[in-house]
């Protein structure tokens, strides 16, 4: 027994001589080493990247020399960039992504979870069908549309026949790929989005509704006068979430359309891959990942400052 009991008592005479005595304090100690390895983590493993991205974007290096073979050149890769028209067109075409995903993903989502929420039978299975798509990996439902949007013997062209409307080229024209794309990012995110805004709808206390329905209140009031400002604090998660995965939007362009058809669909993450892995200008592609973490940093500040501030106007 005694041997069993020495480490324990090693243990008690280190944090002892550390100034760690009593219960309490050794709690406290235990807490907070927890929560400092996570801070080691995030140190190592985020933080760590883009101080190293940040210098990397300051040199010249071809990512196939030493690190300590860069030469340092000041802000001369974000000159290039920002007169660099592609780059810019490739942001221009990252913005246009986002607000279309996003107005389609957060609409369509939360009308689906009015819709169920508003079931009385089947609510299970209105939520099944809605949120399998996202279950979905996302190679294979790109994949999918891509077969699904053939120009010459596509579902899609035939459904537009049956119904007596023209065929489109889809992904296949510069003037459509966009569009299309985002049509199959929408279908597969938006039942995601329905079960976040079902469990911020499931919170909202039923007394609220019973006052409105009592003074009289209509469904377009009701909605807009207690569901929308009682949801208000879930919808600023939503909609900084969505933005922040829409900005980085890769595998879906990659795989749809490589950027193409004529760079109609190129965004910034593809331009940085092949900036970096094809023409070895990781210099460069630092400067445009620098870039875009800026832009998603300033739009989520934004973002949670003007729908706080709705918040608190609502109150």
């Amino acid at each position: 027994m005694a041997t069993v009991a020495e480490p324990a008592v090693a243990q008690r005479d280190l944090l002892a001589r550390v100034g760690i005595r009593g219960l309490a304090a050794r709690e406290a100690a235990f807490a907070y080493s927890i929560v400092g390895v996570i801070y080691l983590f995030f140190m190592l493993l985020v933080f760590g990247p883009l101080l190293l991205a940040f210098f990397v974007s300051f040199t010249k290096w071809d990512g196939l020399a030493p690190l300590s073979e860069a030469r340092f050149v000041g802000i001369d890769n974000y000159l290039l960039l920002f007169t660099s028209e592609r780059f810019l067109v490739s942001l221009w075409h990252d913005f246009e992504w986002t607000y279309k995903a996003y107005a389609g993903q957060i609409g369509i989502g939360l009308m689906l979870a009015l819709i169920v929420t508003n079931l009385s039978r089947f609510q299970t299975l209105a939520r099944l069908i809605a949120f399998t798509p996202f279950i979905l990996p996302i190679v294979a439902v790109s994949i999918l549309f891509t077969i699904l949007m053939n120009p010459v013997w596509g579902v899609f062209n035939a459904a537009l026949n049956l119904v007596g409307l023209p065929s489109s080229r889809w992904l296949n024209d510069p003037a459509t790929a966009m569009d299309a794309a985002v049509l199959m990012i929408i279908w597969k995110y938006a039942g995601y989005y329905m079960i976040l805004f079902i469990t911020a709808l499931l919170a909202v206390p039923q007394e609220y509704y019973d006052a409105a329905h009592i003074d009289g209140a209509g469904p377009f009031q009701t909605f807009f006068y207690v569901t929308v400002p009682l949801i208000l604090p879930a919808f600023v998660f939503i909609s900084v979430i969505n933005v922040i995965g829409n900005l980085q939007v890769f595998t879906p362009i990659f795989v749809l359309t490589q950027g193409g058809p004529n760079r109609a669909t190129e965004v910034v993450v593809l331009l940085m891959y092949n900036t970096a892995f094809n023409n070895f200008q990781y210099s460069v592609a630092n400067a445009m990942a620098i870039v875009l973490f800026v832009i998603i940093l300033v739009l989520t500040v934004v973002q949670m400052k003007v729908l706080k501030r709705g918040a608190a106007a609502e109150e």
